[in-house]
């Protein structure tokens, strides 16, 4: 798949300067598209010292966008979790599980490289990943957890 602007955000990762940490979060995630409802497909980059880092840097930033800071151009433009620091304060536990322990991965319904591993900088590798997040499932399991209202309430 050539698309122009996965082409364009792909050389656009390779010219932003990263840091040396393996744990990068960065606004690199950009919509694709809602072919079923309840769910999202984005373009996510990643960063890491091995190919594997690089995937789940990618992976965690899909879904840390999704949830803090909303997916423009998306039905989730809204973040899920209108207040980052509250919300890790509170729920530091979920958030841990989630996102460091990997249970986002039952969210996802696809995880599929659109780039090759190449070199970020002297560091650093990135990977432009494509993900599928199940938004509707996320939600629910939030909501079970008492992480957000149910909608409506």
């Amino acid at each position: 798949m050539n698309h122009p602007l996965l082409s364009f955000m792909f050389a656009l990762a390779l010219l932003l300067p990263s840091c040396n940490s393996s744990k990068i979060s960065t606004g690199e995630v950009n919509y694709i598209s809602s072919s079923e409802k309840g769910t999202i497909m984005v373009s996510a980059a990643g960063y890491g010292k091995s190919k594997p880092d690089a995937i789940n840097n990618a992976e965690t930033s899909a879904f840390k966008n999704l949830i803090f800071r909303g997916i423009p151009g998306s039905q989730y433009q809204l973040p899920i979790v209108p207040n980052e620091a509250e919300a890790r304060k509170q729920h530091n536990t979920y958030f841990e599980n989630l996102l460091a322990n990997g249970k986002y991965k039952s969210f996802m319904m696809l995880s599929e490289e659109l780039s090759a591993f190449s070199p970020a900088n002297k560091n650093q590798k990135n990977i432009l990943m494509k993900v599928k997040i199940n938004v509707d499932a996320l939600r629910r399991d939030m909501e079970q957890q008492g992480v957000v209202r149910k909608f409506g309430l």
